[in-house]
């Protein structure tokens, strides 16, 4: 604990760290899991005639359109659960369709516009995962979580039990140490926890925007029994990532000064190891500890890749 005390004063009188943010590739976008962004980069060129200006503004516009149609088509490989992605709302909801491509209308330029020196012009065009505008609202996030509660069944309480019931085995599943020095929980003495760190770095987990942690029988978080506000989920998102424990430990706006921070078991799900299992002692102490301040309904969770 004390150790921690130090880490965490070290990091307040230290300047500015720049992370480095969890990104993913998605067809020609690059999705920003820390930030919450899915950007592309458009270019165009001016077909000729008229004047230098007018080809300048020709190939901006040209850059501006190859933008949306590139998040257009990125938008749908977003993975949303394990199983699902964008486009699976798209096919079989033609009201979702519709907001989906509203959503891309309007998304907004980031940054300079760039002229390059042989013609061309670029530009950023960006799409927020969650929030007003945002493809969570398209998708109808909040709700479908709500669906997720009544499909997901979950007849396990510890690894073993959950590896028998899906049909998988250790050979294809990446799992953590039984032990590791130095890590597990950081229990303090007196003051409620104010959020909750997940640290799953070498489980070879991906990012989606509804990654379930699972542990004790039970889905943990995000649990609709607990009364998660789905519009707030569709706000900010089931919880936050980040790819080092200790930009977790600096970032207090997320999970507050006195975060726990436990280890996960392992990375499951198909065809994406996107949900995180706890070992049943974990688990269970989560839930006891989020008694006292609620840090998963207020959704102060980041999780560690």
């Amino acid at each position: 604990m004390k150790r921690l005390f130090i880490s965490s004063l070290l990091l307040a009188l230290l300047p500015s760290v720049a992370w480095a943010d969890l990104e993913r590739q998605v067809g020609t976008a690059r999705l920003n899991w820390t930030q919450g962004q899915l950007t592309v980069t458009g270019a165009g060129a001016s077909k000729g005639g008229g004047n230098p200006g007018q080809q300048r503004l020709l190939a901006q516009r040209a850059a501006i359109v190859d933008g949306y149609r590139q998040l257009a088509e990125s938008v749908n490989g977003v993975q949303v659960y394990s199983e699902t992605t964008v486009n699976n709302y798209v096919v079989s909801n033609d009201v979702i369709k519709l907001q989906v491509k509203a959503v891309v209308r309007g998304a907004k330029i980031q940054g300079p516009t760039r002229y390059l020196s042989d013609g061309t012009v670029e530009v950023d065009v960006s799409l927020p995962i969650f929030g007003r505008g945002s493809v969570a609202e398209a998708i109808q996030f909040g709700s479908s979580l709500s669906q997720m509660e009544q499909s997901l069944k979950l007849p396990f309480r510890n690894l073993d039990q959950y590896l028998a019931y899906t049909g998988l085995d250790f050979a294809g599943l990446s799992t953590a140490p039984e032990t590791i020095p130095g890590r597990g929980y950081r229990l303090a003495q007196k003051k409620p926890y104010t959020g909750l760190i997940i640290d799953a770095k070498g489980l070879a987990a991906e990012p989606a925007m509804g990654p379930f942690i699972i542990g004790a029988g039970k889905r943990i978080h995000p649990n609709n029994r607990m009364g998660i506000d789905p519009d707030m989920v569709v706000k900010k998102g089931p919880l936050h990532y980040v790819e080092d424990l200790d930009e977790a430990l600096a970032d207090t706006e997320q999970v507050g000064d006195n975060p726990l921070v436990i280890e996960a078991k392992a990375a499951v799900g198909e065809p994406i190891h996107c949900n995180i299992l706890l070992d049943e002692p974990t688990a269970l102490k989560v839930l006891d500890l989020n008694q006292q301040s609620n840090f998963l309904e207020n959704l102060k969770v980041t999780l560690v890749l």
